[in-house]
């Protein structure tokens, strides 16, 4: 239902946005599917922003979207197959963000650890791509993981150098993106 409606007002921003020009359905096609995607996801954003914000955790919700959006860019992941079931995975995910960083601290020797499994994982499995998307090349392949590494490894300083009360909370988001990518790799082979 939210997906239609969604699906409605983009297809009436194309129309607005191609005017009197008329675009191949190629082109049509896939700015009504950027539109839809903008809309979709900016909503989602938006939404998990103003529940973090009124529940006075903004700082830890934008921490975690940030960890989680540059190295979720490169690994890949698990994705709901609905506009409500992705929000509430979202709400869920950032929220217990919260929660292990209230309730719990590790030493930066278990983080470090964690980070080398967390790497390890990372060369054998990542990216991990969706069904819907070109499977790239082994050249792209080898990028992309050396890209996930690197943004990791540089993360992990910058937070242990910067903000190091963060740590548990990264390390959080690390192993939850772990956890979700392995999750997709086997229901990736059980589909085959």
């Amino acid at each position: 239902m939210i997906e239609k409606f969604i699906h409605n007002i983009s297809i009436a921003c194309v129309d607005k946005i191609q005017g009197d020009e008329k675009y191949s359905e190629l082109k049509y096609a896939k700015i009504a599917f950027s539109v839809e995607m903008l809309i979709s996801e900016g909503s989602k954003i938006l939404i998990v922003l103003l529940i973090f914000a009124m529940w006075g955790k903004l700082y830890e919700y934008v921490f975690c979207f940030g960890v989680l959006l540059v190295t979720r860019c490169f690994t890949g992941g698990i994705h709901a197959k609905t506009y409500l079931g992705c929000l509430i995975m979202s709400i869920v995910f950032f929220g217990l963000g919260v929660i292990v960083k209230e309730n719990s601290q590790i030493n930066i020797y278990v983080a470090i650890v964690m980070l080398m499994i967390y790497v390890l994982v990372i060369l054998i499995i990542a990216p991990i791509q969706s069904k819907n998307r070109i499977r790239f090349g082994r050249r792209k392949r080898y990028i992309q993981k050396a890209i996930a590494v690197i943004s990791a490894v540089t993360i992990f300083v910058i937070v242990k150098y910067v903000c190091i009360q963060n740590i548990t909370m990264l390390v959080y988001v690390y192993w939850f993106q772990l956890c979700g990518g392995i999750y997709a790799v086997l229901q990736s082979r059980k589909v085959k």
